[in-house]
């Protein structure tokens, strides 16, 4: 399947044009081989997923008096690189082990309680 470079300008025009509307959601932005039509791109929709995802988790937490606090790190070598901690909203102490948990784990605890 060929790779179709555009501009963003093109882009746009063609989601916009009411000719080319039916191609809009079928072509997806993919960073390594710029436009893949049909192929949805992994990196995209795991990010939309995990945001959606990390707010759910939010509304969870802040159901059950709790705050939840995900760890500011961008290094992936780092210990703490892509943890959460769970606190009590009142008094600000951690309920769940200083190491942090894992976004699967912070479901289960949350889902558990």
């Amino acid at each position: 399947m060929p790779v179709h470079r555009v501009t963003w300008r093109s882009l746009l025009s063609a989601l916009v044009c009411p000719q080319c509307a039916p191609l809009g959601p079928q072509w997806t932005v993919d960073v390594a081989s710029g436009l893949t039509p049909g192929v949805p791109s992994p990196i995209v929709s795991n990010v939309t997923y995990d945001r959606v995802r990390d707010n759910r988790l939010r509304r969870m937490a802040d159901r059950q008096g709790l705050v939840l606090r995900r760890s500011r790190r961008r290094d992936v070598r780092a210990l703490d690189y892509g943890r959460y901690w769970l606190s009590d909203a009142r008094t600000n102490r951690l309920v769940t082990p200083e190491a942090g948990l894992t976004i699967d784990e912070v479901e289960v605890y949350l889902t558990d309680r």
